[in-house]
């Protein structure tokens, strides 16, 4: 039988395929795989066939990942590089003549799969396709390729909710052979050169490595060491212009042993670049920091082993942290989410900072207290091990084999109860925001702490996010859920005057973070319903912003929180705006000096309103009399009530505006009452 693997664009989606393909070639069936010519999975595949002693087959196809912005040249290219992909996919299959294929996702595995559907349409492929799922949430091709695939293998039973119309089987991930060997832990920590009595720490970001996770693990090395923790760490092996990882950690390291001589280095330090026994390493210590990924996930199933997961955030459906909530409802990890905060760097201006990028990072104090809360928590340990040796009792390697040979498809897993926090994790950022809109606004949502704490996370991932449609759902969806923590957050978006590119200026855009994203944030404030000192500044400077909306959402803000904000400050810039040629800003600027107005003289300012001609205007008027009225602030009621004989109650089509005459009506009675009846107009009478 002639079985085609493709995956890429990650170690994630290749390692899968190997897994899978070794085991099948075994059997003395003819594998190939198709992938990238210069790329990761043909240097995977190169390493695999000197490990193994064979040669597989290895077709090239050109792929690059589907552009996540709006340029429309980026899309063009994408679209003449997947189509001369799909065109090698299709050489590729009538070349091998397979009678099935296996594609474990990534933009890599793109060219392939869609031939394979283009070839069955046209009847020129007659085996099977098969889709396999990793993650909870399904990336953009997977979710395409299900659709019309034989059968979809899920790694999560959860991700069958997200592939309508997939034909779906439950798998789980084909973790390699030696993560099921059960081994004696004395001994291989004997092997090792490994204290039996110490508690040992592993941390670790993939082959490549964590930029955050070795940051954080910085940060606290000092502390647990003096802890008597153990700790190995593998850096991983990325190297490039902007970060390399083995330089990085060597140069902290030595700045760490300069500052901490005292601490048992040699004994209690361990720094890897790249750990090809890491199954050993997984039985052998206490426990494990790692990212979420599926591979890393089922491999620390697969050895039973105590984790921390720390999922990055931010990659496309994130569906590394629903990896790791999923674990965490079944109390089968712990999870430690990454904070989004500002860029520091100590060279900048001060002047300049408030341009700095936003960025998810982990928080090192977080993660030395969920460290050490662990090891004093052998409970805790056993039940994590308990969890998820029923998450995975045996290798799930043969049933995806099986699968693939024979179209021999496992028993359904038991139903999982459902999680509302799997649920909300799994919706989109527009999804999120309207359903808890709709959910707050019918009071039928009381988010429980952990349900609040994704939540504020997930604001914050958006916050950070380079997409403009993401950062503005972020403010909104901060606002929603009052998350007041992310005010520095929302300052940073605010103050960010980078200038967008001229064809967007033609288009009507002036700075990264346009108009609307700034009138949201200063919408945010006002939805915080709680005055903060640092809301004054981002006040005050949207009273000057270029854009109306945020000016006229400012004016708001400061009605407001009126009696929070000193006024010397802001109200001549009020009575500037009371000019104003756009109708709405007046509107806002009527109603905030209604609020800081302190006497009589102020009131005049008003007069030239009367005629305002827009309604919109006028109706606030009547509502600001109304509370300079009841402040105490009108003392010549007559001479109002001379000015009113002006106002204009309809609109200039001469319809009448009910809630117009209606306050007015109001205004008059109250004013009315205050005058004494020999001063009382006629005309007032007549109206």
């Amino acid at each position: 039988m002639n079985v085609l693997f493709t995956g890429g664009g990650t170690g994630g989606h290749i390692y899968p395929a190997l897994a899978v393909l070794e085991p099948i070639r075994r059997r003395g069936h003819r594998v190939g795989f198709v992938g990238r010519g210069r790329s990761r999975e043909r240097e995977i595949v190169d390493r695999h066939n000197e490990t193994h002693g064979c040669t597989i087959p290895y077709y090239r196809v050109v792929a690059v990942p589907f552009p996540r912005g709006r340029n429309p040249l980026a899309l063009l290219r994408f679209l003449l590089i997947l189509t001369t992909g799909v065109l090698q996919g299709t050489w590729a299959i009538l070349r091998f003549h397979p009678q099935a294929i296996l594609g474990t996702g990534g933009y890599a595995a793109a060219p392939l799969m869609l031939a394979a559907i283009g070839l069955r349409f046209l009847f020129l492929y007659h085996g099977r396709i098969i889709v396999h799922e990793q993650n909870v949430q399904p990336g953009l091709l997977n979710r395409i390729i299900a659709r019309y695939s034989t059968v979809a293998a899920i790694t999560y039973p959860e991700s069958a909710a997200a592939l309508p119309g997939a034909d779906c089987v439950h798998t789980g991930y084909p973790v390699r052979d030696e993560f099921f060997v059960q081994s004696d832990r004395v001994e291989l920590r004997r092997q090792l050169e490994l204290d039996p009595e110490s508690f040992v720490l592993l941390v670790f970001g993939g082959s490549q490595g964590a930029r955050n996770i070795n940051a954080a693990l910085a940060d606290i090395l000092p502390r647990l060491l003096a802890a008597d923790i153990v700790v190995i760490h593998v850096t991983g092996t990325h190297r490039s212009e902007e970060y390399d990882a083995v330089a990085e950690a060597e140069r902290r390291y030595e700045q760490m042993r300069g500052e901490h001589p005292q601490l048992p280095w040699d004994s209690h330090y361990r720094r890897h670049p790249y750990l090809f026994n890491i199954a050993d390493y997984f039985q052998a210590v206490d426990l494990l920091a790692c990212r979420a990924g599926a591979g890393a996930v089922f491999e620390v199933a697969a050895t039973r082993s105590p984790a921390i997961l720390l999922p990055k955030a931010g990659l496309p459906g994130d569906h590394q942290t629903l990896n790791a909530l999923s674990l965490q409802e079944r109390s089968a990890c712990a999870v430690l989410l990454e904070e989004p905060q500002l860029e520091e760097d100590d060279t900048v201006a001060t002047s300049d900072r408030e341009t700095r990028q936003l960025e998810c990072r982990l928080s090192g104090d977080r993660l030395l207290e969920l460290i050490l809360t662990l090891k004093a928590d052998p409970e805790r340990q056993a039940t994590m091990r308990r969890q998820l040796e029923q998450l995975v009792p045996t290798s799930p390697l043969e049933t995806l084999v099986d699968l693939v040979l024979e179209d021999k498809r496992p028993a359904a897993p038991p139903a999982l109860p459902s999680s509302q926090l799997l649920r909300l994790a799994g919706l989109s950022a527009a999804d999120l925001y309207y359903d808890l809109e709709n959910r707050f606004r019918d009071l039928k949502f009381n988010p429980d702490p952990g349900q609040r704490e994704y939540l504020a996370y997930r604001a914050g991932v958006l916050l950070a996010s380079e997409n403009w449609w993401s950062r503005n759902f972020g403010v909104k969806l901060t606002g929603l859920l009052s998350a007041e923590h992310h005010l520095p957050l929302l300052a940073a978006i605010f103050r960010d005057r980078q200038p967008v590119s001229h064809l967007q200026q033609l288009c009507g855009g002036d700075y990264r973070q346009r108009g609307f994203i700034r009138r949201n944030v200063i919408q945010t404030l006002v939805q915080f319903n709680r005055y903060q000192s640092e809301m004054d500044e981002l006040i005050f400077e949207g009273l000057f912003d270029p854009y109306w909306e945020v000016v006229s959402q400012s004016l708001n803000a400061c009605a407001c929180y009126a009696k929070s904000i000193a006024p010397e400050r802001f109200f001549p810039r009020v009575v500037e705006l009371l000019e104003h040629r756009n109708f709405e800003i007046v509107q806002q600027a009527v109603r905030s000096f209604g609020e800081w107005a302190r006497s009589d003289q102020d009131l005049w300012l008003l007069e030239k309103l009367y005629l305002h001609p827009n309604p919109k205007v006028r109706e606030e008027l009547v509502r600001t009399l109304l509370v300079l009225r009841r402040r105490g602030l009108i003392t010549d009621q007559t001479r109002v009530l001379d000015q009113l004989r002006f106002l204009l109650s309809t609109s200039t089509h001469f319809f009448p505006i009910f809630p117009l005459k209606r306050e007015l009506k109001e205004l008059l009675n109250e004013l009315n009452a205050a005058v004494p009846p020999d001063n009382t107009p006629n005309e007032q009478e007549q109206r």
